[in-house]
């Protein structure tokens, strides 16, 4: 969970000035935007090698639950 934290992160232009944890609403985060969303679903087939779509992340509110779509 810690590296898919960081790997998220890495991925928004403007690092967050609080403490982001699995329970993060992730959009609420600064930077977060379409680009993003799209960049997120290219390190998830990378890093991870599996298939996320944009509805799926619709879906999903906090890091935690992004996470469980990914590696559930």
């Amino acid at each position: 969970m810690e590296n898919f934290v960081v790997n998220l992160l890495d991925l928004l232009d403007e690092k967050p000035g609080v403490d982001v944890d699995e329970n993060t609403v992730f959009k609420e985060l600064p930077g977060w935007d379409s680009l993003v969303s799209l960049s997120l679903i290219v390190m998830v087939s990378n890093d991870y090698g599996k298939s996320i779509d944009g509805e799926t992340i619709r879906r999903c509110n906090t890091i935690r639950e992004l996470y469980e779509a990914v590696n559930g």
